[in-house]
């Protein structure tokens, strides 16, 4: 594993992606924004906290399934893999739903020269995505601070829409790693900070219940279903956007509990639920989102990565913010069609109840005013129609040529470098 410092100045610079969910046909748009990204913010690190791959990929089975797999993180990377800059990576709930497992994928990442965490997966880690990466002092005489990555892994096997949570063995080595490095320095803690993509249950407790039509309130799903939740103003420091309620496993586990009783980590930050990217801190550490990045998947508008700022005097002391695209990029997305319907499509199975609810009478509407004028004039009501159909379709195959052949000169251009 590579060894990092601090700069000498004193300070460290980690930008977050996250949910960049994409497929074998690369989204322009994604690239674009992460090349934005990294020039805008020069980070010493990236981190990227889950979902690099979505579901719906059609990935395909045995050579194809490897062939496409490869592609599609080949492609997302290539701005990483051109900026030269350290990357660290850990897995989401939608990776290995590609039908290819973790382990494979992180072989994959490792071929990227400024990969600087899949060197060796069979060194004690409980899974390729769970490990950690010491940061040492300017000068290079002593750990500054120290960065977990964990696999928060995927769905739950039982619970139908549930996820799964962090593993005992995952929370037994980030222990052993924690004591591990407090002999290292000398019998004191290393700050620490933790990413994962999966929020851990706890997240609610920067959050409160309150009652239904409460202002800044949304509705809970599964095991909370019927309850309504907002930002608690006393637990929240830095209010961000709160779009969508966490996604959690349906229980508690040992993880956060254990990480208090560690003592080392000052702060964990998450992925998963895109629409989110407030802070808060329970008992001490810091609970925080970063938002969705990725063009081919659900998301604000304007996308966001996360920044973070550290002083090596004080690494518990750091600044963080969210940029988002329009803050440093203005040029139009190349799928604005595309972008629409995402930012308006549910978040998720439960959410996409509600907002069938809501399109269901618009569509009902469309089709009874439809009819009712087909009464009249069904001839302007069928060139109507034959009218929406061809300019959807002329639009679908513009819409591919275009994108395929400008994803072509970017990769392109990322590979040159």
């Amino acid at each position: 594993m590579k060894t990092l410092q601090f700069n000498k100045n004193g300070k460290f610079r980690i930008l977050q992606i996250s949910d960049v969910q994409d497929t074998k046909a690369t989204s322009v748009d994604t690239l674009n924004f992460l090349e934005a990204a990294i020039s805008e913010t020069k980070p010493d690190l990236i981190v990227l906290t889950g979902d690099q791959l979505d579901v719906l990929g059609l990935w395909g089975k045995g050579e194809a399934l490897k062939k496409n797999v490869r592609n599609a993180i080949m492609g997302i990377m290539a701005p990483l893999k051109a900026s030269g800059i350290p990357f660290l990576v850990t897995f989401g709930n939608h990776d290995c739903q590609t039908g290819m497992p973790n382990d494979e994928q992180a072989k994959i990442y490792a071929e990227i020269e400024n990969c600087i965490c899949f060197d060796d997966i069979n060194d004690g880690r409980p899974d390729a995505g769970t490990y950690n990466q010491l940061i040492m002092s300017s000068d290079g005489s002593k750990p500054a601070m120290n960065i977990y990555m964990v696999d928060s892994n995927s769905s739950h096997p039982t619970a139908v829409g549930g996820y799964d949570m962090v593993h005992d063995n995952q929370v037994a080595w980030c222990k052993k790693k924690s004591l591990e490095l407090k002999v290292l320095n000398g019998g004191k803690a290393i700050p620490s900070i933790l990413f994962q993509h999966i929020p851990v249950w706890e997240i609610y407790d920067v959050l409160k219940e309150v009652p239904k039509g409460t202002k800044g309130s949304l509705a809970a799903f599964r095991s909370r279903k019927g309850k309504y939740f907002a930002i608690d103003d006393e637990a929240v420091w830095q209010k961000g956007t709160y779009g969508e309620v966490p996604s959690v496993p349906e229980e508690a586990n040992p993880q956060f509990d254990a990480i208090v009783e560690q003592g080392d980590v000052f702060a964990m930050y998450f992925g998963h639920d895109h629409y989110n990217s407030f802070v808060g801190r329970h008992k001490g550490i810091d609970l925080g989102y970063c938002p969705g990045a990725g063009y081919n998947t659900y998301g604000l508008n304007p996308r966001g990565v996360r920044v973070f700022d550290f002083d090596e005097n004080d690494v518990t002391k750091y600044e963080t913010k969210v940029l988002r695209v329009d803050d440093f990029y203005k040029k139009p997305l190349y799928e604005p069609v595309k972008n629409f319907v995402l930012i308006n499509a549910p978040s998720s199975l439960d959410a996409a109840i509600p907002f069938t609810l809501k399109v269901l009478p618009m569509l009902i509407a469309v089709i009874a005013a439809s009819i009712i004028l087909h009464e009249f004039v069904p001839v302007a009501v069928v060139i109507f129609w034959i009218a929406v159909a061809i300019f959807a379709a002329g639009y679908g195959v513009f819409s591919l040529i275009r994108n395929t052949a400008e994803r072509k000169k970017l990769l392109s251009k990322f590979n040159k470098k």
